[in-house]
Protein backbone atom coordinates (compact mmCIF):
# COMPACT_ATOMS: atom_id res chain seq x y z
CA UNK A 1 0.00 0.00 0.00
CA UNK A 2 2.93 2.69 0.95
CA UNK A 3 4.70 1.71 -2.55
CA UNK A 4 1.34 2.60 -4.05
CA UNK A 5 1.07 5.70 -2.51
CA UNK A 6 4.66 6.55 -3.49
CA UNK A 7 4.20 5.71 -6.94
CA UNK A 8 2.53 9.20 -8.43
CA UNK A 9 5.24 11.23 -6.18
CA UNK A 10 8.20 9.33 -7.59
CA UNK A 11 6.48 9.87 -11.24
CA UNK A 12 5.98 13.68 -11.06
CA UNK A 13 9.69 13.68 -9.04
CA UNK A 14 11.18 11.45 -12.80
CA UNK A 15 9.47 14.51 -14.71
CA UNK A 16 11.12 17.27 -12.48
CA UNK A 17 14.44 15.81 -11.95
CA UNK A 18 14.59 12.25 -13.93
CA UNK A 19 17.99 11.62 -13.10
CA UNK A 20 17.48 12.39 -8.64
CA UNK A 21 14.49 10.74 -8.67
CA UNK A 22 15.38 7.54 -10.68
CA UNK A 23 18.37 6.94 -8.05
CA UNK A 24 16.79 7.85 -4.74
CA UNK A 25 14.03 5.40 -5.96
CA UNK A 26 16.75 2.48 -6.84
CA UNK A 27 19.18 3.39 -3.87
CA UNK A 28 16.86 3.24 -0.92
CA UNK A 29 15.38 -0.09 -0.13
CA UNK A 30 11.77 0.06 0.46
CA UNK A 31 12.15 -1.57 4.40
CA UNK A 32 14.50 1.42 5.07
CA UNK A 33 12.13 4.06 3.53
CA UNK A 34 9.47 3.07 5.84
CA UNK A 35 11.86 4.20 8.81
CA UNK A 36 14.29 2.46 11.36
CA UNK A 37 14.01 -1.09 11.21
CA UNK A 38 12.74 -2.02 14.84
CA UNK A 39 15.19 -4.33 17.05
CA UNK A 40 14.58 -7.78 16.76
CA UNK A 41 12.13 -9.07 19.51
CA UNK A 42 13.99 -11.54 22.63
CA UNK A 43 11.70 -14.32 23.05
CA UNK A 44 13.35 -15.85 26.15
CA UNK A 45 13.55 -12.26 28.13
CA UNK A 46 11.33 -9.56 28.93
CA UNK A 47 11.73 -5.81 28.79
CA UNK A 48 13.49 -5.97 32.42
CA UNK A 49 16.07 -8.37 31.20
CA UNK A 50 14.62 -11.04 33.36
CA UNK A 51 13.84 -14.76 31.93
CA UNK A 52 10.31 -15.06 30.28
CA UNK A 53 10.33 -18.50 31.72
CA UNK A 54 12.81 -20.30 34.64
CA UNK A 55 13.26 -23.66 35.67
CA UNK A 56 12.91 -24.59 39.86
CA UNK A 57 13.74 -27.64 41.57
CA UNK A 58 12.86 -28.04 45.26
CA UNK A 59 12.38 -30.25 48.22
CA UNK A 60 9.24 -30.63 49.22
CA UNK A 61 7.62 -31.75 52.89
CA UNK A 62 3.89 -31.80 54.18
CA UNK A 63 2.96 -30.23 57.48
CA UNK A 64 0.13 -32.90 58.64
CA UNK A 65 -0.18 -34.40 61.97
CA UNK A 66 0.55 -38.19 62.03
CA UNK A 67 2.15 -38.38 58.96
CA UNK A 68 5.90 -38.03 57.07
CA UNK A 69 5.43 -37.02 53.27
CA UNK A 70 7.84 -35.26 51.67
CA UNK A 71 9.47 -35.47 48.11
CA UNK A 72 11.05 -33.24 45.15
CA UNK A 73 8.92 -30.74 43.46
CA UNK A 74 10.61 -29.52 39.72
CA UNK A 75 8.83 -27.18 37.50
CA UNK A 76 8.57 -23.87 35.56
CA UNK A 77 7.41 -19.94 35.62
CA UNK A 78 6.57 -18.28 32.45
CA UNK A 79 5.22 -14.70 32.94
CA UNK A 80 2.46 -14.68 35.26
CA UNK A 81 1.91 -18.64 35.24
CA UNK A 82 3.80 -21.18 37.18
CA UNK A 83 3.62 -25.39 36.34
CA UNK A 84 4.82 -27.66 39.10
CA UNK A 85 5.06 -31.62 39.31
CA UNK A 86 5.47 -33.42 42.61
CA UNK A 87 6.74 -36.29 43.54
CA UNK A 88 6.50 -37.69 47.51
CA UNK A 89 6.55 -40.87 49.23
CA UNK A 90 4.49 -41.11 53.03
CA UNK A 91 4.48 -42.96 56.13
CA UNK A 92 2.61 -43.14 59.18
CA UNK A 93 3.67 -41.54 62.17
CA UNK A 94 1.47 -42.83 64.90
CA UNK A 95 1.70 -46.27 66.46
CA UNK A 96 -1.64 -47.34 65.65
CA UNK A 97 -0.88 -46.35 62.32
CA UNK A 98 2.39 -48.55 62.32
CA UNK A 99 1.10 -51.24 63.49
CA UNK A 100 -1.74 -51.91 60.64
CA UNK A 101 1.14 -50.92 57.94
CA UNK A 102 3.66 -53.61 59.00
CA UNK A 103 5.15 -51.51 61.37
CA UNK A 104 7.35 -49.14 59.30
CA UNK A 105 4.38 -46.89 58.51
CA UNK A 106 5.06 -46.89 54.84
CA UNK A 107 1.67 -46.58 53.15
CA UNK A 108 2.47 -44.97 49.61
CA UNK A 109 3.01 -41.72 47.36
CA UNK A 110 1.44 -38.57 46.51
CA UNK A 111 2.13 -37.31 42.85
CA UNK A 112 0.89 -33.57 42.27
CA UNK A 113 0.29 -31.50 39.24
CA UNK A 114 -0.26 -27.66 39.59
CA UNK A 115 -0.72 -24.95 37.84
CA UNK A 116 -1.03 -21.32 39.56
CA UNK A 117 -1.09 -17.50 38.81
CA UNK A 118 1.83 -16.14 40.46
CA UNK A 119 2.15 -11.82 41.47
CA UNK A 120 5.03 -10.45 42.10
CA UNK A 121 4.70 -8.17 45.15
CA UNK A 122 8.51 -7.08 45.87
CA UNK A 123 11.47 -8.32 44.49
CA UNK A 124 11.82 -10.56 46.80
CA UNK A 125 8.04 -11.63 47.93
CA UNK A 126 5.40 -13.23 45.65
CA UNK A 127 1.59 -14.61 46.16
CA UNK A 128 0.09 -17.55 44.02
CA UNK A 129 -3.04 -19.34 43.68
CA UNK A 130 -4.24 -21.90 41.59
CA UNK A 131 -5.63 -25.85 41.42
CA UNK A 132 -4.47 -29.16 39.64
CA UNK A 133 -4.70 -32.31 40.73
CA UNK A 134 -3.32 -34.98 43.44
CA UNK A 135 -2.67 -38.46 43.31
CA UNK A 136 -3.00 -40.81 46.24
CA UNK A 137 -0.97 -43.82 44.92
CA UNK A 138 -1.56 -46.09 48.35
CA UNK A 139 -0.10 -49.07 46.86
CA UNK A 140 1.44 -50.29 50.41
CA UNK A 141 -2.21 -50.83 51.60
CA UNK A 142 -3.26 -52.32 48.19
CA UNK A 143 -2.02 -52.33 44.92
CA UNK A 144 -4.83 -50.79 42.87
CA UNK A 145 -5.53 -48.28 45.89
CA UNK A 146 -5.25 -44.78 43.87
CA UNK A 147 -7.26 -41.80 45.19
CA UNK A 148 -8.09 -38.78 43.27
CA UNK A 149 -8.33 -35.12 44.82
CA UNK A 150 -8.76 -31.29 42.75
CA UNK A 151 -7.24 -28.85 45.23
CA UNK A 152 -7.13 -25.17 45.88
CA UNK A 153 -4.18 -23.87 47.30
CA UNK A 154 -2.22 -20.62 48.15
CA UNK A 155 0.81 -19.91 48.68
CA UNK A 156 3.21 -17.00 49.83
CA UNK A 157 7.02 -17.02 48.44
CA UNK A 158 10.31 -15.44 48.87
CA UNK A 159 13.20 -15.54 46.39
CA UNK A 160 16.91 -14.41 47.88
CA UNK A 161 19.55 -13.59 45.33
CA UNK A 162 17.20 -14.03 42.49
CA UNK A 163 18.18 -17.71 42.98
CA UNK A 164 17.30 -19.44 46.41
CA UNK A 165 13.45 -19.75 47.53
CA UNK A 166 11.17 -20.37 49.91
CA UNK A 167 7.83 -21.56 49.99
CA UNK A 168 4.53 -21.71 52.19
CA UNK A 169 1.44 -23.69 50.65
CA UNK A 170 -2.31 -23.98 51.99
CA UNK A 171 -4.03 -26.75 50.42
CA UNK A 172 -8.05 -27.99 50.45
CA UNK A 173 -9.47 -30.29 48.47
CA UNK A 174 -12.56 -29.21 46.07
CA UNK A 175 -13.45 -33.00 45.16
CA UNK A 176 -11.83 -36.11 46.40
CA UNK A 177 -12.49 -39.76 45.87
CA UNK A 178 -14.51 -41.33 48.71
CA UNK A 179 -12.39 -42.38 52.27
CA UNK A 180 -9.72 -39.32 51.12
CA UNK A 181 -10.35 -36.47 53.81
CA UNK A 182 -8.40 -33.42 54.96
CA UNK A 183 -8.86 -32.59 58.43
CA UNK A 184 -9.66 -36.64 59.23
CA UNK A 185 -7.13 -38.45 61.66
CA UNK A 186 -6.43 -41.95 61.12
CA UNK A 187 -8.79 -42.25 64.56
CA UNK A 188 -11.51 -40.12 62.70
CA UNK A 189 -11.02 -37.30 64.78
CA UNK A 190 -11.96 -34.06 62.68
CA UNK A 191 -10.07 -30.61 62.23
CA UNK A 192 -9.44 -28.21 59.82
CA UNK A 193 -10.41 -29.00 56.55
CA UNK A 194 -6.42 -27.76 55.11
CA UNK A 195 -3.05 -28.70 55.32
CA UNK A 196 0.03 -26.68 54.53
CA UNK A 197 3.43 -27.92 52.39
CA UNK A 198 6.56 -25.89 52.54
CA UNK A 199 9.21 -25.91 50.48
CA UNK A 200 13.08 -24.94 49.68
CA UNK A 201 14.93 -24.84 46.41
CA UNK A 202 16.71 -22.91 43.79
CA UNK A 203 15.66 -21.54 40.21
CA UNK A 204 17.49 -21.74 37.20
Amino acid sequence: MIRDLLAPLGLALTLAAPAWAQNTVDEIPYEDASGPEAPAADGASTASGEPFARGRVAAQGFLVDGKAIGGLVVGFAASAFRMDLGFNLAWATDERSQASLDGDGFFGSVVDIHLGARVELTEMFAVEAGSGLDLWWLFALHSEEVKLAMPLYAAVEATLAQQFFGRLEARGYLLASDGLMVGRSFDGEDTVPLFFTASAGVWF
